[in-house]
């Protein structure tokens, strides 16, 4: 049959065209081709012809999702292409929802599992593990770090973190990222030098390695001296640098140099298409072998349609010039390791390969070992490159504000020059102001014109400083609106307003810019705070002024402009919040499973059969709260994407309040949750959304009124509504921190003794499912008063919910925080395991509990989360010493008041009195009458313990050895405790 009346199929090839990424991936778009020629010369698949729709993902995720879905909607049959993870997470979700199929040709870092992906390139314990033995055995222990900042380099370089730390004698001497495509390795390659390591890792990606390897010529590093290990630059990516890259290695699945007919008759053909001097790599001969595969699924499934072709793709077996290519069960593949060393003709000479191919652990042996939970703590690994892409697309979505903000800034510069330019035309019309009446006229309503619609404040003033012009803008921005009218008093600037520097004094009179500007000076971009007098909260603004003058030179007045910068600081500050909670609350759950799981490894069959069931719920809990805080964050992410979707039903109100109270796990024995309803009352939502919104009320409704009392949930109609009340004993939000609560990652009492975690973002999921529901929420807080209600109102029969919450003494209605946990229930926060919990086979499972003599007698251990304080004690009672629980500073005050303990185990973040505020008064009280260990999750740990004076610290998670060490070491006057595993 003739080509051209040929039947077609179309499948879609989506690559970085463009962008930093297109020198990689071109290469493989080229290979795919070729392959679709073979095919279609040979009569297609299924009599069809095959008809290729090529994308440009741009190097951009975002990209990369819109092309998928574009390639979705002409009728690709199949998807083939992406490189980095962020592009593949990318297009996951497109044909998962479309129910389509993606063949992935690239090593990744594992940790995820798709129905609709198949994961053809080399997994961590492929590539990565294989590669990092044999350096350490030929190159020698001490590895530096480099890789682009995304979620493969970051991944990747935590396992090999974890098999490094594993073995006594090794370390991971430095660990840098950069953005993708970057060239400026100055400070890497001078770290480098400095600590001159054994071997670097690198997993730079695209054309950073030019960059990197070219300025480490430069300085003087060659392979000899200090030999560089890639994972993700191949010869191709290696032809441009050779001069500056010979002599160092790279580990992949396949090299050019292998010899064997298939790999022959690949290169040969490859070469002849593209031209002699084109080089192959792992990667593109596995974009040729994908499509091979793909073709052959379809002959054997008898049909294009998704379902049947990846139920067929498994167990499918195809030729590929890296040797038989295999689809396993898991969606991958076996494949060989081999590590190469640099030629001059760019290519690899192997230096080692594995003696057969390596079966794929995508989840690092997991999936293979005999586990209890084993889907949990599957959940609970694939979080982990899922906040690495979440903290991605945050720092994408921070440069992408931060590059609208510099064009922003430059418009403004431009715009405050051309006021300056009609201030000197202003100021000459006013010398020649009786001859020429009309110009100045004309001059002054262009002037008012450009101020008027200007988005900064722009205030006039006179020689004296008396305000003579101000725009709308400036005053919303003062919160003056009278300021607009002739009329106001004062009319001096520094009437007006109090100005304080950032560091919160205030500025001087002479400091002003605008003073600075009628004594002759320009000020650009002057940083300055003021307070709105309508909001009465603080406003951070970069001021400009510049004087006006006369023909001669005479200052006559002076023009002030005002930038409000309050968001982007805000930005940064929750950026940095976000990341120190965040580790908290994740690390926490993190300890209490390692300490158990070890405690119950090493002690074996002495532990009995009550305390072994008491640690495995305590790990169970660990993981559901380490599975509620993903669920949180996905919903959140969700909510941003606008991909939260409503399932709306006529919906029974005082019912669906039952069962959201019945829902909730008993409260503690202080506390009564009493619902009371009237009438049934029907209105249309979403059950589990608004039941979700009721158990948050409720449970911090428990949460911040530590003093007890009743919890009290109503139902009652009111005109058209049907209205939702929770009235509790709350504890009150300072005023100043009321306009903020709705905003996500904000958490009102940070740093005070009510301060009992969380993430800060279920006022902002309320808000948000509220808003989908077409309905507003609200409330009001005094600290001072007692049973103030939260409410919402919901329109009967019409669909919409209105959400009014009023906020009990001292809360908001709405916060996400959840009530401290009783037995069986936990209080969840965010997810991040730590990838040196997670062991490569069953042998390792086994931790090596160290059987001990305590040199202690008594341990004070101070830790606010019920879970962690009572492991840690049975771990120490064990050894027969006496343990005296504390949940805050507080309670931990009084035992030493007690009894001085030989020990004291101290957390630094609680409620009530924290551990800073508790060392302070026991090193004023007692001195040092017994040594202190902080036991934190932040990354600062040694600073802490400094800070606070303690002789030593634990990380979180801390090894059951180095608590036990803690225990059984003699206390030596003069010499801190040492706490390293």
């Amino acid at each position: 049959m003739q080509a051209s009346r040929q039947k077609s199929v179309k499948i879609g090839l989506i690559h970085s065209l463009t962008g930093t990424m297109s020198s990689s991936e071109l290469p493989l778009l080229t290979a795919e081709r070729m392959a679709i020629d073979e095919i279609n010369a040979s009569g297609g698949v299924l009599g069809y012809r095959i008809e290729p729709e090529i994308a440009d993902g741009e190097s951009e995720a975002s990209s990369f999702a819109r092309r998928a879905e574009e390639l979705d909607r002409v009728g690709s049959k199949a998807l083939f292409g992406c490189w980095t993870s962020a592009s593949r997470k990318a297009v996951k979700r497109v044909v998962e929802e479309a129910d389509n199929v993606l063949y992935y040709p690239v090593q990744y870092e594992g940790l995820e599992q798709s129905e609709n992906i198949f994961y053809l390139g080399s997994c961590l314990n492929q590539q990565a593990a294989p590669a990092l033995d044999w350096a350490i055995a030929n190159l020698g222990p001490r590895v530096l770090l480099v890789g682009s900042d995304y979620v493969f380099p970051r991944v990747a370089n935590r396992l090999i973190r974890s098999i490094v730390k594993a073995h006594p004698g090794r370390e991971v001497v430095a660990e840098r990222y950069v953005q993708l495509g970057a060239q400026d390795f100055s400070a890497v390659v001078d770290e480098i030098r400095r600590l001159s390591p054994s071997v670097v890792i690198n997993s730079l990606n695209g054309e950073s390695n030019l960059g990197f390897f070219r300025q480490c010529r430069a300085a003087g590093i060659t392979a000899k001296d200090i030999p560089i290990l890639s994972l993700s630059a191949a010869e191709p990516e290696m032809q441009p640098v050779v001069d500056s890259a010979e002599g160092h290695y790279a580990c992949w699945s396949y090299f050019q140099i292998i010899d064997t007919p298939d790999n022959d008759k690949f290169v040969f053909a490859y070469r002849a298409r593209n031209g002699m001097a084109q080089l192959c790599s792992a990667p593109i001969v596995t974009a040729y072998s994908q499509i091979m595969l793909w073709r052959q699924a379809v002959e054997d499934a008898g049909t294009f349609e998704s379902a049947a072709v990846r139920q067929s793709t498994v167990g499918c077996e195809v030729a590929s010039p890296a040797g038989p290519m295999t689809i396993l069960p898991n969606h991958h593949t076996p494949l060989r390791a081999h590590v190469g060393r640099l030629r001059g003709d760019c290519q690899f000479e192997i230096v080692w390969s594995s003696p057969a191919p390596i079966e794929p652990l995508p989840w690092l042996g997991v999936e293979t070992s005999n586990i209890e939970n084993k889907a949990i703590v599957q959940d609970a690994m694939a979080s982990f490159p899922e906040a690495v892409h979440y903290a991605f697309l945050l720092e994408l979505e921070i440069e992408q504000r931060r590059r609208a903000q510099e064009e922003l800034r430059e418009a403004h510069d431009r715009l405050e020059e051309r006021v300056r330019e009609r201030t000197d035309a202003l100021a000459e019309a006013n010398r020649v102001v009786r001859a020429e009446v009309a110009v100045r006229q004309r001059k002054a309503s262009e002037l008012q014109a450009i101020v008027d619609n200007m988005i900064e404040a722009v205030v006039v003033v006179n020689r004296d400083g008396d305000i003579s012009t101000v725009n709308g803008s400036a005053a919303r921005l003062f919160g003056v609106a009278d300021l607009l009218t002739p009329a106001y008093a004062p009319r001096m600037w520094p009437d007006v307003v109090a100005l304080r520097h950032v560091d919160g004094t205030r500025v001087a009179p002479e400091e002003m810019a605008i003073h600075r500007a009628l004594a002759g000076t320009p000020v650009v971009n002057q940083d300055e705070v003021l307070r709105n007098q309508e909001t009465h909260r603080d406003v951070y603004v970069r001021a400009s002024a510049a004087p006006m003058r006369t023909n001669t030179g005479e200052v006559t007045g002076g023009v002030l402009v005002l930038r409000d910068v309050t968001e982007s600081m805000e930005l940064e500050r929750l950026k940095a919040q976000f990341v120190e909670v965040a580790a908290h609350e994740l690390k926490t759950p993190v300890a209490i499973m390692k300490t158990c799981a070890q405690a119950l490894l090493g002690l074996g069959d002495d532990v009995l059969p009550a305390q072994r069931n008491k640690m495995l719920a305590r790990i169970d809990r660990g993981a559901v709260r380490i599975d509620r805080i993903i669920t949180d964050l996905l919903k959140v992410s969700r909510l941003a994407s606008g991909q939260l979707e409503l399932s709306l039903e006529p919906v029974e109100l005082s019912r669906l309040v039952i069962e959201a109270v019945d829902g909730i796990a008993p409260a503690p024995q202080k506390h009564r949750i009493r619902p009371r309803t009237a009438e049934p009352i029907i209105v249309r939502a979403d059950r589990d959304r608004i039941q979700q919104v009721i158990a948050n009320l409720v449970d911090n409704a428990v949460r911040y009124s530590p003093a007890g009392g009743d919890v009290e949930v109503s139902v009652m109609p009111a005109d058209h509504e049907a209205i939702v009340s929770v009235r509790d004993h709350g504890v009150g939000i300072p005023q100043d921190k009321q306009g903020l609560i709705f905003n996500r990652f904000y958490r009102a009492h940070t740093g005070t003794p009510y301060d009992y975690g969380g993430m800060g973002i279920g006022l902002y999921l309320c808000r948000e499912i509220v808003q989908r529901h077409g309905g507003r929420i609200w409330f009001e807080s005094e600290e001072a008063r007692q049973h103030v209600p939260f409410q919402f109102a919901a329109r009967r029969r019409l669909g919409l919910v209105n959400h009014k919450a009023r906020a009990p003494e001292g809360r908001t209605g709405l916060v996400n925080h959840k009530a401290r946990a009783p037995e069986g229930r936990t209080g969840l926060r965010g997810a991040r395991i730590p990838m040196e919990d997670f062991t490569m086979g069953a042998s390792q499972r086994r931790a090596d509990v160290t059987r001990v003599e305590p040199a202690r007698r008594k341990v004070l251990v101070i830790e606010d989360d019920v879970d962690l304080l009572e492991t840690v004690a049975e771990v120490i009672e064990s050894l027969g010493v006496e343990v005296v629980q504390a949940h805050n500073g507080v309670e931990g005050l009084a035992a030493v008041e007690r009894g001085m303990p030989d020990l004291i185990l101290l957390d630094m973040k609680m409620p009530v009195m924290n551990g800073w505020e508790f060392a302070q008064q026991f090193h004023d009280r007692h001195g040092h009458g017994a040594p202190i260990v902080v036991v934190t999750a932040a990354s600062d740990a040694r600073q802490r313990a400094v800070d606070v004076g303690a002789e030593g610290w634990l990380d979180k998670p801390f090894a059951v050895d180095a608590l036990l060490k803690l225990v059984s070491v003699p206390p030596v006057a003069g010499s801190p405790l040492t706490t390293d595993p």
